[in-house]
């Protein structure tokens, strides 16, 4: 794994900025699952939640990947080690190593309800076919990670904006609506700071090594590029979704219920789109678990990203909601403390550049 980090010196921002979203818009963003949870129960006040971690996730983007590129990061465990002190550290490197499998572990089993529920497959069958082709991708090493979420994820986020605008066109948002006491937390600001900690912890992984393959500037635009995508997408999914509330809450993919509303033909194309996107993050999550795992041991890259693959479609069979209900907020939690100790690295960082 590590080897392969030097077939790809250099990165543009586009490519950055792809990576990133495609990092990020994984099974719980696309189905609509995690933005009904942190921002739409919350009503038109999930509207600043989301501009909050539009936000956030430019600054956040940019400091991981600052700190990669200062470190020459080959995973997470250089940022990690360089922000925390030595107790600190190990708690978050257990967590987020632990993270990363988890996550893999709910891509797969979105995938296997996505295509169970609109093409009519079995369960297993779409998890089986997720776990399979992210095991091939990330058997190709970061350059083949980089190249084949880079190039999906402009079609991701236009896919999902479009269908979101086609349905505001014809429905309104419910201004009057919102169920708090359901979403992840007790008000929208703390859902906000929780949906981009976990989120963090989830793209570390992928972000750390890439600040590396790049240079100051080109970093600042592709995080303002990547953060600014994720946060249109995540508000063009939250206004839609406001239209179609209280109805959606027994969906399990709500994204899809909200497409057969736009076209006949829209639900299986979004189902596919969807795929996409849990395939983005999937791989994204797959690579930064095996190159924390094998960072000591290169030639064991290739069995553990087998074997942790074949894990991760185990433990899918937990189910999609159950696992986005429990999983993602207690990640947002420990994320919290990951994104104290990234403000604390900048703050030093810029107390040192004026005394300087």
């Amino acid at each position: 794994m590590t080897a392969a980090k030097g077939t790809l010196k250099r990165l543009n921002a586009a490519q950055i900025a792809g990576t990133y979203i495609g990092t990020v818009v994984g099974a719980g963003f696309a189905s609509g699952q995690e933005t009904l949870r942190f921002f739409t129960l919350y009503g038109v006040q999930g509207t600043w939640g989301v501009f909050i971690a539009t936000l956030l996730f430019v600054y956040f983007g940019l400091t991981v990947m600052q700190l990669g590129y200062s470190l020459h990061a080959q995973s997470h465990r250089d940022v990690i080690a360089a922000i925390t002190g030595p107790y600190l550290y190990r708690f978050i490197d257990v967590m987020i190593t632990g993270a990363l499998a988890a996550g893999l572990t709910v891509m797969i089993a979105g995938a296997g309800a996505a295509l169970q529920e609109q093409l009519g497959w079995p369960g297993w069958a779409g998890g089986a076919l997720m776990a399979a082709g992210s095991v091939l991708t990330v058997l190709l090493g970061i350059t083949g990670v980089i190249s084949a979420i880079s190039m999906v994820a402009p079609f991701l986020v236009g896919g999902t904006v479009a269908i979101s605008l086609l349905l505001l066109r014809f429905y309104v948002p419910n201004a009057s609506w919102s169920a708090p006491g359901l979403a992840a937390s007790g008000s929208w600001l703390p859902a906000a700071f929780l949906y981009v900690s976990y989120n963090m912890i989830l793209t570390l992984g992928i972000l750390a090594p890439m600040g590396g393959m790049s240079d100051p500037a080109t970093i600042r635009k592709g995080a303002w590029l990547g953060g600014l995508g994720l946060g249109i997408s995540a508000m063009a999914v939250h206004l839609a979704m406001l239209t179609q509330v209280p109805e959606i809450f027994g969906v399990e993919v709500p994204m899809l219920h909200i497409a057969a509303k736009v076209l006949r033909c829209a639900p299986a194309a979004y189902a596919w789109l969807l795929l996409a996107e849990i395939y983005t993050t999937a791989v994204a999550n797959l690579y930064g678990f095996v190159a924390r795992m094998t960072k000591s041991h290169p030639g064991l890259s290739a069995w553990m990203t087998v074997s942790t693959g074949l894990f991760a479609y185990l433990g899918s069979q937990i189910g999609f909601v159950a696992l986005v209900q429990t999983l993602y907020p207690a990640l947002g939690v420990v994320g919290g403390l990951l994104l104290f100790a990234l403000v604390k690295w900048r703050f030093l960082r810029r107390m040192k550049e004026w005394k300087a």
